[in-house]
């Protein structure tokens, strides 16, 4: 069997941007000789796991072993290896807040941004890949995309004036109020449930869109405004949202009309029916004309700790090459995907 050499790898990385879109994967501690070990945080259900192996397969020219695990697994294998000088994990892929406490386990991967120079990377987020360092550590890579997925019924509620498409945070909540006066119940919906990604919704936009920044704004007057909208929020939102962890599901079923979630996690609701769906972005605040959509970056890096949901790519640092071959990585977010 040929080499496995760091180029070969992440050159068949990022050559691909359906790769690089899809990405979140991971690798258990150990690969078997010539297969590059690959550890993440991301694509940790069976299904989304096994779409992303099949584009390992077809799209890299060396074998990989891809193994999602849990954020504590994931911190304590990188130290553990590190820590022992033996490093068998060669990528590693995770979000920004995943990646920071273990700098000093990762090489400098400049030369690689470098080469990556066209790719469009905005310059906030170079800013972040040195993880408050000097040398940068990770290659954006990806981000999470979240949306809101709508039954068509639900559309009639809409507020006179509001497009689906350009919703603030205060039509959103009337349009929750409507639909609930309208049907008689709650019919939207939040994945609240234990495995659910409530704490991304609250994290990564309610608080940094009404703050204008990343976790030491989220204190505040601007903050207790977040939350007051989010009790408002919660009043005009289906009960049986602290069980909802996939909102496909209850919107499949038609238990809710409108939902909040990762893509990844609404796809099937339109599996039989695309045609009674639309989906909308996700707005900032209702302060300003900004559409429901993800911002690449906080508006102030200064006082940001790294956006919460990107992912990126880094090398894992070793006493000897030879004991990581194919180099590591982290996480990313890609430019021109959200």
């Amino acid at each position: 069997m040929r080499p496995v050499t760091r180029r070969a790898v992440l050159g068949g990385l990022l050559a691909t941007p359906l790769l690089a879109a899809c990405a979140g994967f991971d690798t258990s501690g150990a690969a078997a000789p010539g297969t590059v070990g690959f550890l993440s945080t991301q694509f940790t259900p069976v299904e989304e796991r096994q779409r992303f192996e099949q584009v390992l397969r077809s799209q890299l020219p060396v074998p990989v072993a891809y193994n999602p695990v849990e954020g504590g697994v994931f911190t304590t294998t990188i130290k553990s290896q590190a820590q022992a000088r033996n490093v068998r994990t060669a990528l590693i892929g995770g979000l920004y807040n995943d990646l920071a406490p273990l700098a000093d386990a990762f090489d400098d991967v400049g030369g690689i941004l470098g080469r990556l120079s066209g790719a469009g990377y905005p310059d906030e987020i170079l800013k972040l890949t040195t993880l408050g360092g000097s040398t940068p550590k990770f290659v954006p890579w990806m981000q999470a995309t979240y949306i809101v997925a709508v039954n068509k019924q639900a559309l009639q509620w809409l507020p006179a004036g509001a497009d689906v498409r350009e919703l603030t945070y205060d039509q959103y909540l009337a349009w929750a109020r409507a639909a609930q006066a309208a049907a008689g119940r709650p019919v939207f919906g939040i994945p609240a449930g234990p495995k659910g990604l409530f704490y991304r919704f609250t994290q990564g936009y309610l608080l940094p869109s009404y703050t204008a920044g990343q976790v030491t704004t989220f204190r505040g007057a601007d903050a207790e405004a977040a939350w007051t909208y989010m009790a408002d929020l919660w009043a005009a939102t289906a009960p049986a949202s602290t069980n909802y962890e996939y909102m496909q599901e209850p919107l499949a079923r038609g238990e809710v009309l409108a939902a909040w979630d990762h893509v990844a996690r609404l796809v099937g609701a339109a599996k039989d029916k695309p045609d009674d769906w639309r989906t909308a972005a996700c707005a900032t605040t209702s302060r300003s004309a900004s559409r429901w959509r993800r911002r690449t970056a906080p508006r102030s890096t200064a006082r940001s700790s790294g956006p919460p949901t990107s992912c990126s790519w880094a090398a894992t640092s070793t006493a000897s090459p030879r004991s990581c071959p194919a180099g590591s990585a982290s996480g990313w977010p890609w430019p021109g995907r959200s």
